[in-house]
């Protein structure tokens, strides 16, 4: 499970809307005759940059950012408005947006998939177990050398498979991981 850091969620926000006000700022040094018709094509750029590096909340958040200048600098930058810019800028930075968030997913599925083959295809027997000590999952090595089914262990503690005598010394090996002595 993957812990979201908001401090780090605010600075990637905070540098996205850096990033199109920067563009912004920017646009203004070009030669004053291109200046309208240049702004939506060179804010584009840190709106997909946000999108793809930071993921959808971002991208959406410069997209707002950029169109919010490219209307503002149409309105108010002494030139006709045109809708056009601001609606293909709208539109192309909720595609970026849309590609982003799906580019996380899958990698967040690939990362999945590649854990489960790794614990499946381990050379070790390896368990998973919740903190009562039931088997929750188990690979194929683990039940080779348990003597059980994957389905058969899952919901049984590890007391019920272990020999009598070994049972304390389990026991006391598991308590010290759950209370992070070991």
């Amino acid at each position: 499970m993957q812990r979201s850091n908001s401090g780090s969620t605010v600075a990637v926000y905070l540098l996205a809307l850096l990033a199109v006000a920067a563009f912004f700022a920017l646009a203004f040094y070009l030669p004053a005759g291109a200046q309208p018709d240049r702004i939506p094509l060179l804010l584009l750029l840190p709106v997909i940059a946000s999108a793809v590096l930071g993921g959808p909340g971002p991208g959406l958040a410069a997209t707002l950012a950029a169109v919010a200048a490219t209307a503002y600098s149409g309105l108010f930058g002494g030139t006709d408005f045109d809708a056009l810019p601001v609606a293909l800028l709208l539109g192309n930075g909720l595609l970026a947006s849309l590609s982003g968030a799906i580019r996380q997913r899958l990698q967040r599925r690939l990362r999945g998939a590649s854990q489960a083959a790794a614990f499946e295809q381990a050379a070790i027997g390896m368990a998973l177990l919740d903190s009562d000590g039931r088997f929750l999952q188990s690979n194929r090595r683990f039940c080779e050398m348990a003597g059980y089914r994957s389905a058969e262990l899952n919901g049984r503690t590890c007391a019920e498979i272990t020999h009598p005598d070994d049972d304390p010394l389990g026991r006391r090996e598991f308590d010290g991981l759950l209370e992070g002595t070991i």
